[in-house]
């Protein structure tokens, strides 16, 4: 034990390379390793102890506990091996469970970014938009003439006086700076409200229309519309939608072969109710009629629906829910009739989504696969709207709100989604759908790769 004291004492000129070890890995993992490590090699760091008399016993533990813990752990190194051996080897084990450290964190990071990637060959392109604003929220894009259109709700936050839409233009290369599109001010009172959730229709002779809707809260939103014939850039004074309608809440209308448009909307008069709303395009003035509400929020609280379109008969209808999944609804008759609403196929966080029918013919759905948490957002493919295969986990991030997706697909075939940061910043990716590879998600369960 003496010569295990001078050791510790003559350790001391390269503690600190120790330190910079353990204070990243802690005693506890060292000791550990450099245990295996000495096990491995073939010398064993602790061996039975010679027997001792009763005095002996009492001099080795009062010996034991001056020369400290690490002289103790080390204790053997001091009868059998010289100084200059046992540092050399003590360095050799913290270099190597350093090493060891850092492959694991390369190895756990790399698996980390192949869980996350979309596909193979499938991402474009992405870039952060960061808004000049603290709140900002539910963007909506569009391909026009010129490239892309987006609009979105941005002020101090949500629900806000001062919240307003506005508009940026994306023209391969990047977006433009904020522009104001819509505010909303109380004609008699003049007091101003918030206005929400964003829409843009592609309307007929280049028309554009954008649907947004006005109030202190959901249960109070009233329709408003817009127009505009030059890609965007500006648009006509606002116009009330009847009372009673909103357009599209959320997500696109899709167009029926009639010409008339089937608009995904909802209301909250008397809770959570999702009703679809049929309008007929005419210049300025728009015709307009709907269904009753298509559920009881007694037993599914629903709202912002996703209409997937798979021929002119059979419509299928994907809703945001409180109940930790989507919820469904189908008409196979053309619109005359739907099915009740009972749960859909996938989770759903009580969190807005988007789906698009792409060229080939297949549905692509952007959400949050989760029944809780909004901390990341997923792709899924589906041909039939009923078996769905998972794409990627475009982004995930603990304690962070991944939300309100919107999709489209571009001329040239590329997929452009858009979704939200912590109610403050916009990610826009680009994919190749071409390349996607999928796996089939069974029982709602993600799969793992």
């Amino acid at each position: 034990m003496e010569g295990a004291a001078i050791i510790v004492v003559k350790m001391a000129p390269f503690r600190r390379k120790v330190r910079r070890v353990t204070r990243a890995a802690g005693w506890l993992d060292l000791f550990f390793f450099i245990g295996i490590s000495r096990i491995l090699a073939g010398q064993r760091t602790s061996h039975k102890p010679k027997k001792r008399s009763s005095s002996a016993k009492e001099q080795y533990r009062l010996k034991r506990k001056q020369s400290g813990f690490i002289a103790h752990i080390f204790r053997d190194f001091g009868s059998s091996l010289s100084l200059k051996h046992v540092q050399q080897t003590l360095i050799h084990d913290l270099m190597m469970f350093h090493v060891v450290k850092k492959v694991t964190t390369y190895f756990c990071l790399m698996v980390f970014l192949a869980a996350i990637q979309p596909a193979r060959g499938a991402t474009i392109g992405s870039q952060i938009l960061d808004i000049p604003f603290p709140y900002s929220d539910t963007p909506n894009i569009i391909e026009t003439s010129e490239g892309l259109l987006m609009v979105w709700a941005s002020g101090t936050r949500e629900g806000y006086l001062d919240v307003k839409l506005y508009r940026s233009h994306w023209n391969g290369r990047s977006w433009t700076a904020p522009q104001q599109v819509a505010a909303y001010a109380d004609e008699r009172s003049g007091i101003q409200e918030a206005c929400w959730n964003p829409v843009l229709i592609q309307g007929p002779e280049h028309q554009l229309a954008l649907f947004y809707q006005v109030g202190s809260d959901r249960a109070s939103w009233e329709g408003r519309m817009k127009f505009s014939y030059d890609g965007g850039h500006s648009w006509t004074p606002p116009k009330e939608l009847p009372k009673g309608f909103h357009g599209p809440v959320k997500n696109k209308s899709v167009e029926l072969p009639d010409g008339k448009y089937l608009c995904p909307s909802s209301q909250a008069v008397a809770g959570w109710q999702v009703q679809l709303e049929f309008a007929t395009p005419f210049r300025e003035n728009w015709g307009w009629r709907k269904t009753k509400p298509l559920n009881s929020p007694n037993e599914y609280r629903s709202t912002d629906p996703a209409i997937l379109m798979h021929d002119a008969e059979n419509i299928q209808v994907l809703n945001r829910s409180k109940q930790g999944y989507m919820t469904e609804l189908w008409t196979h008759n053309g619109t005359k009739t739907w099915s009740e609403m009972k749960r859909g196929p996938l989770p759903n966080p009580n969190s807005a989504f988007d789906v698009i029918k792409i060229h080939d013919g297949r549905f692509v759905l952007v959400y949050n696969h989760s029944p809780r948490f909004t901390d990341r957002i997923n792709l899924a493919v589906s041909s039939d709207g009923k078996q769905w295969e998972a794409v990627g986990v475009l982004d995930q991030a603990p304690s962070t709100r991944l939300e309100n997706p919107s999709i489209i697909q571009s001329r040239n075939g590329h997929l452009h989604l858009v979704y939200v940061i912590n109610q403050n910043r916009f990610k826009h990716v680009r994919l190749d759908p071409t390349a996607f590879q999928t796996k089939p998600i069974v029982d709602g369960a993600w799969p793992v790769k």
